[in-house]
C-alpha cells in the first residue's frame, strides 16, 4: 500500500538538483527522498571520480553538464550541499540565478 502511495505522489513533487555529492550531499538527498513536496532529479558535483555515478538512482553530474539538463528538465530549485566555502562554486551558482 505504501509503494502504490509513493509512486502515485512522486509526479506531484517539485524537481530539485543537488550541488554536492559528497557525505552533505548524500544527507540531503536521503533527507528530500523522505520529503512529499521535493524529488531530486539532478545531483552536480565537480569532482571527476563522482560524475557518473548515482545517489538513490540519479545520476551525478558535472556543473557543464548540468546547465543544459536544469534548463531541459525545468529544474527551478538548487540545494547547496558543500561543507566548506567554495569561491568557484559560490560563483557559477550566482551566475546561474542571474
Amino acid at each position: 500500500m505504501r509503494i502504490l502511495s509513493s509512486a502515485t505522489n512522486h509526479r506531484n513533487r517539485k524537481k530539485v538538483a543537488v550541488y554536492g555529492a559528497g557525505v552533505a550531499g548524500s544527507q540531503l538527498i536521503e533527507a528530500l527522498k523522505w520529503n512529499p513536496d521535493y524529488q531530486v532529479s539532478l545531483i552536480i558535483d565537480d569532482a571527476s571520480d563522482l560524475q557518473g555515478q548515482q545517489i538513490g538512482g540519479v545520476q551525478i553530474e558535472s556543473f557543464d553538464s548540468a546547465l543544459t539538463k536544469l534548463e531541459r528538465m525545468k529544474i527551478r530549485t538548487l540545494f547547496l550541499a558543500i561543507t566548506k566555502r567554495n569561491n568557484t562554486i559560490n560563483d557559477r551558482v550566482l551566475n546561474l540565478l542571474s
